[in-house]
Parts: C-alpha cells; sequence; structure tokens
C-alpha cells in the first residue's frame, strides 16, 4: 500500500484500524503551543499524523506519543522512524490510563474516540478504536490536568455535541477555554466538529470558524491555505 504524502513526511496506515483523515489534518493545522515549546504529548496517535504535524511545526520540542493498539503502533513507529524528525518522536504503546510520565507537557493534543451515544459492538475493532468508552472524556480531562505545565495548552478535536461536555469538564479541572474554532463541512451548515483549546492559564478566547467545502463540493480557499504547509497537492 502506497502511504499518504504531506509535504514533509509520508504515513503509511495499512495496519491501522483508524485511517488519518481531516480532522487530525485540522487539529495539527490549527495547533497554536506556547512560545519556547518543548514537550508534546499525542494521546492517541494512531499512525502518528499529529505527532508528525507537532514534531513538523515546533521544531526544538521533543514528541511523545501514547497508542495502546498494536497494529496502529506498527504504522506510527514506522511513519516516525522514516521522517526527517525521527530522534524526536518517542512512540510508547500504551493507554493514557498506564502511562508513566518523565515530565509534564507545554502542548497535550488529542483526537480521542467519540460515538459515545452511538450503536457499539465490542466486537468491532474499528469501533471500539473510536468509542468514548475506550477514553471516555471525563477521564481524559482529569489527566490532562495532571500531565499539563501551567502554562501549558491542552488541544481537542470533538463533534459539536460533545464539546458542551467538554466545557464543563474543563470548568472542573480549572482549564479555561482560550481558542475555539467551529468547522463546517460546507457554508450554511451547522458546525460538524469544535475545535478546542484550553489553558491553566486564564486568557481572552479567540473564536473562530472554518468552511471545509464549497458548493461545487471542492475545498475552500480558506481551508487550502490553512493547510497548506501539510498538504502535498498534486
Amino acid at each position: 500500500m502506497k502511504p499518504f504524502r504531506f509535504q514533509e513526511f509520508d504515513l503509511y496506515q495499512q495496519n491501522s484500524l483508524l485511517k488519518a483523515g481531516t480532522d487530525s489534518m485540522l487539529l495539527g493545522a490549527f495547533t497554536d503551543a506556547p512560545c519556547g515549546t518543548e514537550q508534546v504529548l499525542d494521546i492517541g496517535t494512531g499512525t502518528g499524523i499529529l505527532a508528525l504535524i507537532c514534531a513538523q511545526k515546533y521544531l526544538h520540542a521533543q514528541v511523545t506519543a501514547i497508542e495502546p493498539d498494536e497494529g496502529s503502533c506498527s504504522d506510527a513507529e514506522r511513519n516516525f522512524r522514516i521522517s526527517k524528525w525521527n530522534g524526536r518522536l518517542h512512540l510508547q504503546q500504551t493507554d493514557l490510563q498506564s502511562f508513566v510520565p518523565k515530565c509534564k507537557f507545554d502542548l497535550i493534543i488529542s483526537n480521542p474516540p467519540y460515538y459515545e451515544n452511538g450503536l457499539f459492538d465490542p466486537s468491532d475493532q474499528r469501533s471500539s478504536a473510536k468509542h468514548a468508552a475506550y477514553l471516555p472524556l471525563p477521564f481524559l480531562f482529569d489527566r490532562v490536568r495532571e500531565l499539563i505545565d501551567s502554562r501549558g495548552r491542552f488541544e481537542v478535536i470533538l463533534p459539536t455535541a460533545g464539546s458542551m461536555q467538554a466545557l464543563t469538564l474543563a470548568e472542573k479541572n480549572e482549564l479555561f477555554l482560550v481558542g475555539d474554532i467551529s468547522l463546517l463541512s460546507k457554508a450554511g451548515k451547522e458546525p460538524v466538529r469544535k475545535i478546542l483549546h484550553f489553558s491553566p492559564e486564564q486568557k481572552e478566547t479567540s473564536r473562530q470558524q472554518l468552511v471545509i467545502r464549497g458548493e461545487d463540493d471542492q475545498y475552500t480557499e480558506e481551508y487550502l491555505l490553512r493547510t497548506k504547509h501539510l498538504h502535498r497537492f498534486t
């Protein structure tokens, strides 16, 4: 299987339960780490796309990526090894429950499982990878609060319907909303996803909106501009 090609790295994903998609692309594109970021944590890295994007964007950062699925780890290990940033990418096959950190993190990023209220067959590995039972939002926010530096950022992408729960959990854990990006599949439609940025430091909240595709079903200029440093359009 040929890799999915980005401008500065290739992504092999034949063994992963879930392939890289627009969600991870946009979360990576909108990542806004604190100045001088040195330690990054990618929770549930899958094929490693978000970890690779962070390594590309933050040239002095050490990027730790955790992932419980063996097949996904196999892909991520290959993708990290062949990248130009392999010395700064550190993969651990573990879940967040078992993860033992060596430091606090300036940036924590995650494209977590969802389908919390959807139909779920535990025997279906693909559904298992996406189902919120495997990384419940309350546990995710509790653990992030333990792992984040006092001036750090936690950045996450969620279905719009789940964003209100995230705001409640953030408040409980004294994480303040500093960025809110609404993602619309097309102009005039309701947002399908939210990218939320949180910090232990209270700051003014930045609010943005991005339309992904136009009426002609092609990517909008705004989307192409935002992701131009990632995509390799041929």
